[in-house]
């Protein structure tokens, strides 16, 4: 028989977990064996099951005074077909959009129409990604924009061609490996923690690369018409703006922006958010080019900004800007299926090798990965292996990071890893071969494209923390990615010394936890677009989502509203957010793991998934967004 379940009442995260979760779906402590092969099922698999109902929930049903073991499976859109004894809450309110050619995610809901606007005009998918992103830097300013960067994995169907884009920011060529040593809070904010933007250059050259159909000043008109009416602010943008209400106080530029004189303090969620320097250049980048912001007037203008609050940057740092091409990073799953992810500085090797480890806990007859108790142990020990192995890994273009990545793409590295995880018990962090630090970078924000010719785009934009450096001209508000450089000699609180590796350098990247990702299926054609924000915890969002979508029969949706569970080694310690299964958690901490509840969002995700004829979209509810599509 199943064990007992049922479905939990709303539970409230905070503002930002206002909304309902799905209770997560495992069952209890290995209970894999409890789901017999012949278990009586009234269901089958299909995109949208409202009903979902197996033979013990019947019989709860029929005798809920005196059958106490049996399992009920909650109605749940996320559901295709019963999974084990699975059982869901009331869904979330975000909506699973389902299309038949092509569809967009994105956590910036005033965005999500602006793809089709641009694909009515006859713009191409580069074009709707650029206008997209544009739109959500109004938006989202304090996530992403274009003071900061991003990295894309770009899937061209109708070639065959994946690519990874590096436009993530630079040091200054003024940094110093050691130039954070003494006051490490200066790469949190004011102009040295400001690396260099590569936001606008890697549009520019999504565009030149992959195509475009359209002018320049065309992909502006959504994200200059925002900035200069004015959007209602949503309620993340807006508990982002309470948790700085000081700070933006205290700071000229970012007071005349976010601070509404009305009613004395930062807007609120639903009051109309206007940006009008931004707006002004914004108008002036459509009509100018990408050089008016990294060369000419306005950079100078930025630089001296800059360097008025400490900073090293230069017009020669801006002009000399440059994104990087590369092949994607591959890992080939079992079933044929390959995940297409980005290479260092980002975090796809780190997923890959979660992926890799737990692609063979699943069933060989059927495919599938159980859902129990065990499995969530199973992908915390994944975890720990894949981010201990973090800590080594370097921007590629500075530091060898060739071997160690085909090592953790490698199904044979993932077997030999595999076999070190006891079902039983965990070990403390040197089972697990880390041997630095790695440093935690923050929020980012995502989007997600899929159209009607099999091509995909996965793209995580960011600022690093919430509103970045605090530096702000014209409306722009600069990276503070400087901070995701480690610091030599700086130990952190385990005693492990920083990631040499990520050691500053002039023109380096700093590592990050960024994973977009696609994945294909064995005939080429995509079956999952994702990505997320949330720092360190995005790469296992993304493999957990991931794992659910592709193994364990779970629409988009659905692998998106789950409750999530993270481990990066370091701390060692499971985070879970609060509607976790709790018959999970003690089965977690019979094991040995120390699990600790969250109070709001691990992590945000965005993703597209095609599936049975038809292409299903979905933003994460804990942040809010918007899908579109036809």
């Amino acid at each position: 028989q199943c064990a007992l379940r049922g479905v939990t009442e709303r539970q409230r995260q905070g503002r930002v977990l206002a909304q309902a979760q799905h209770l997560h779906p495992f069952t209890g402590p290995s209970q894999r064996s409890s789901v017999t092969s012949d278990e009586s099922r009234d269901c089958t698999k299909r995109p949208v099951a409202p009903t979902c109902v197996t033979f013990g929930a019947k019989m709860v049903a029929a005798l809920r005074s005196a059958v106490l073991l049996a399992a009920l499976l909650g109605a749940s859109e996320g559901h295709r077909g019963c999974s084990g004894c699975s059982s869901a809450a009331e869904p979330s309110p975000s909506v699973l959009g389902n299309y038949s050619q092509w569809a967009v995610a994105t956590d910036a809901a005033p965005c999500a129409n602006v793809s089709r606007r641009i694909r009515q005009k006859g713009g191409t998918l580069a074009d709707a990604a650029v206008a997209t992103l544009l739109c959500m830097g109004v938006v989202l300013p304090e996530s992403m924009g274009i003071g900061g960067g991003f990295l894309a994995t770009v899937v061209k169907r109708s070639s065959g061609l994946e690519f990874a884009l590096n436009a993530r920011e630079t040091a200054p060529g003024g940094a110093s490996r050691d130039m954070f040593v003494d006051n490490p809070s200066a790469a949190m904010s004011g102009g040295l923690a400001v690396a260099v933007p590569g936001a606008l250059r890697g549009y520019r050259a999504l565009l030149d690369t992959f195509g475009t159909s359209l002018e320049w000043s065309v992909l502006f008109e959504d994200a200059i018409r925002l900035a200069r009416n004015g959007f209602p602010l949503g309620f993340f943008q807006a508990d982002a703006l309470k948790s700085l209400e000081q700070d933006i106080f205290t700071n000229e530029n970012m007071r005349n922006v976010y601070w509404n004189t009305r009613t004395n303090t930062t807007y609120k969620e639903g009051e109309t958010l206007v940006q009008k320097d931004l707006a002004d250049t914004l108008e002036n980048i459509a009509k100018q080019g990408v050089d008016y912001f990294y060369e000419g007037e306005f950079a100078q203008g930025m630089i001296e900004e800059i360097q008025k609050q400490k900073g090293l940057m230069t017009t020669a740092d801006l002009s000399s800007y440059k994104v990087v091409w590369n092949r994607t990073t591959t890992a080939r799953l079992s079933g044929g299926s390959v995940l297409h992810s980005v290479p260092p500085p980002g975090s796809g090797a780190v997923l890959a090798h979660i992926l890799g480890i737990m692609d063979g806990y699943r069933d060989n007859a059927t495919g599938r990965l159980a859902d129990d108790s065990l499995t969530a142990h199973r992908f915390v020990e994944s975890c720990k292996f894949a981010y201990a192995k973090r800590s080594q890994l370097g921007d590629s273009a500075f530091v060898d990071v060739t071997k160690l990545v085909d090592q953790m793409t490698s199904s044979d590295h993932a077997d030999r890893t595999r076999k070190k995880i006891r079902d039983d018990k965990t070990f403390g962090p040197s089972y697990y071969s880390g041997l630095r630090a790695f440093k935690q970078d923050h929020g980012t924000s995502h989007l997600s494209l899929l159209d009607e010719n099999g091509d995909a785009i996965a793209v995580t934009a960011t600022i690093n923390t919430y509103f970045g450096s605090q530096v702000v001209f014209r409306g722009v508000v600069l990276n503070n990615h400087m901070d995701d450089f480690s610091i030599p000699g700086e130990s952190n609180a385990w005693g492990l010394s920083s990631s040499e590796p990520n050691y500053i350098r002039p023109g380096k990247r700093p590592m990050s936890s960024t994973a977009p990702s696609v994945v294909v299926d064995r005939n080429g054609d995509v079956e999952l677009v994702l990505g997320g924000s949330g720092g360190a915890k995005i790469t296992s969002a993304v493999a957990w989502a991931s794992m659910r979508c592709l193994w364990q029969d779970r629409t988009i949706k659905d692998a998106i509203d789950s409750p999530r569970i993270h481990h990066q080694w370091l701390p060692n310690e499971v985070d879970v957010e609060q509607n976790f299964s709790e018959v999970t958690i003690k089965y977690l901490e019979q094991t040995g793991h120390k699990v600790v509840v969250s109070s709001g969002p691990l992590s945000f995700l965005g993703g597209i998934e095609r599936w049975n004829g038809r292409i299903f979209a979905n933003y994460d509810f804990r942040r809010g967004g918007s899908s579109d599509g036809d």
